[in-house]
């Protein structure tokens, strides 16, 4: 039996309210479901086992491969509240339930290690992606550079770099500043200035980020003349 229109919306209204510390009632609007459960995996800590998350994600793994995009904010609320541990378990129970796994999901979740300082996990989700049958595109590369840059592997971002057209994905502006910055932090000046003419001949426009972190390079380096 319907219930009569005014019975429902006091039911909604009820639902949607909460009392305070003080006891007054304040309005409180009902989290949708990948919110309710952003929050029960961040309760969890940093390293939860898999067993947990799994608990958590329940049927939400099934209602992802109707809509991928959901899984996407989930993960972006687990970047921003820096769970990289947790990102990159939730991409695991994803492909290991038939949950398919795409190129958005991948990039947040090394942003999440990119925004953790955990460059090493970072590369080992990019690693990873192939075996979930994703390819890396520009955003992937750019997050791993960027966890690269900020773990001192200046090495390791020119390493992704240079791998980018080979695997026939063009660097953007993104990919050469973290690059560019990589270099600065390891006082490489000469590899600084010959990314930012790389830039320049594959009509890529440096802007502040690029010349600032050239620039820092060669002060580090004691190269002022240049």
């Amino acid at each position: 039996m319907l219930l009569p229109a005014l019975s429902y919306n006091h039911a909604s209204t009820l639902c949607a309210t909460r009392r305070n510390g003080n006891g007054a009632l304040t309005w409180s609007s009902p989290l949708p479901p990948e919110g309710q459960e952003l929050q029960q995996l961040l309760s969890l800590g940093p390293d939860p086992p898999d067993d947990k998350v799994l608990g958590v994600l329940g049927s939400a793994l099934l209602h992802w491969k109707n809509n991928p995009k959901l899984a996407t904010i989930l993960l972006s609320g687990l970047a921003k509240n820096r769970r990289p541990s947790v990102a990159g378990q939730v991409l695991r129970l994803m492909a290991a339930s038939g949950t398919e796994v795409n190129v958005f999901h991948c990039s947040v979740a090394i942003s999440a290690c990119e925004k953790s300082n955990k460059w090493q996990l970072a590369f080992h989700l990019f690693s990873a992606m192939p075996g979930y049958s994703v390819k890396p595109n520009e955003f992937s590369y750019s997050a791993c550079i960027s966890a690269c840059e900020k773990g001192d592997q200046w090495q390791m971002a020119l390493r992704l770099l240079s791998d980018m057209p080979l695997k026939r994905v063009m660097p953007n502006e993104v990919s050469y500043n973290a690059a560019i910055s990589a270099c600065e932090k390891g006082c490489q000046w000469e590899r600084a200035l010959d990314l930012l003419n790389q830039m320049v001949a594959i009509q890529l426009s440096p802007d502040a980020i690029s010349y600032n972190a050239a620039i820092s390079a060669c002060t580090k380096s004691r190269q002022w003349q240049l």
